[in-house]
């Protein structure tokens, strides 16, 4: 089925899936986002919102609500009333957070409705500053090597894609990096080019806009395959890491009790904006996989990917996060 077709199949979705929500419901909705401003679930998700806040006529506001690793701000939608206005943008720090051990005021699985996958990425990408004299992985290693402990790196909290990027890329390399936790990627990403920290991981839709301006070079991707927007960057295995296979995801959820056909028509909308011309121009630009799963597939898959995780934070050999 081509493009347009699912564009006008999920768009007949989204009015034909609960007529109570679709007549009068113009209430504003409050789109939670764990992390602080500027990161990928706000390059990605502002965009995103209007398209969807089109389809429903009601207008979507982004509440970045940072701190714990995500924990935060899903805790206030874990606990928001169930009337389909109050919605959790998040990242794999979301299975993340359990697989590193953290204490939750929330179960993850029992108090939020699935609604959707949005995208899957080609993993996260390896910088440092722009004028850094280092040009490739080979450079940073034989810096990191030469002078063990002397370098920092930046990950966005325990639990996070980019602190097991970090820490894997530690183990892999045999390097010694002192690690920083930040409150989500762009704080790491602003004090790599400060200058006062040497590397860190991040998303690429966070950081698209510096490395297009020589603020930050990238070295590496932590995915197996290379990705489209950057065809110059290698990835860490195409730098000597045979095995190094690290990538993200983004969802979207509801508090637990938020009725089915709400749900639906929220998935059905989020579909239909992930075909628009403009929403496919910020997929390419920002690197990212589109998936736009049903309700029952993303509830499938958080389960598989908790398990995933949890297998490699074991390989790494990562304490229980502290909260």
């Amino acid at each position: 089925m081509n493009t347009g077709a699912i564009a006008r199949r999920a768009t007949l979705g989204i009015f034909a899936a609960g007529a109570a929500w679709a007549q009068a419901d113009t209430r504003p909705m409050r789109v939670v986002v764990p992390f602080a401003p500027g990161g990928p679930l706000d390059v990605l998700g502002r965009p995103l919102m209007a398209r969807m806040g089109e389809a429903l006529g009601q207008s979507f506001v982004i509440d970045n609500r940072a701190g714990a690793s995500g924990m935060i701000g899903a805790d206030a939608v874990a606990k928001a009333r169930p009337d389909g206005t109050t919605l959790l943008l998040h990242t794999s720090a979301f299975t993340g957070n359990v697989a590193a051990g953290m204490r939750m005021p929330f179960d993850p699985l029992r108090d939020f409705a699935p609604i959707s996958q949005i995208a899957s990425t080609f993993g996260v990408v390896l910088l440092v500053r722009g004028d850094s004299p280092w040009r490739s992985v080979a450079d940073l290693l034989a810096a990191a090597r030469a002078r063990p402990g002397a370098l920092s790196y930046g990950h966005a909290g325990a639990g996070s894609i980019t602190h097991v990027a970090g820490e894997l890329f530690k183990q892999e390399a045999r390097i010694d990096l002192i690690t920083v936790p930040f409150r989500g990627s762009a704080p790491a990403v602003t004090e790599v080019i400060a200058g006062n920290i040497a590397l860190t991981f991040a998303s690429l839709p966070t950081v698209v806009g510096q490395i297009r301006d020589g603020a930050l070079r990238p070295l590496a991707f932590t995915g197996a395959a290379p990705v489209p927007a950057l065809p110059d960057v290698p990835t860490l295995q195409q730098s000597g890491f045979a095995d190094f296979d690290v990538t993200s995801w983004y969802g979207f959820w509801a508090p637990a009790g938020t009725a089915p056909d709400r749900v639906r028509q929220l998935r059905d909308a989020l579909a239909a904006a992930m075909t628009a011309p403009e929403m496919r121009r910020v997929i390419e630009e920002t690197g990212v996989i589109p998936v736009a799963s049903t309700p029952e597939e993303f509830a499938a898959f958080i389960p598989r990917d908790i398990t995933r995780q949890t297998a490699l934070h074991r390989r790494l050999n990562l304490e229980p996060a502290s909260n």
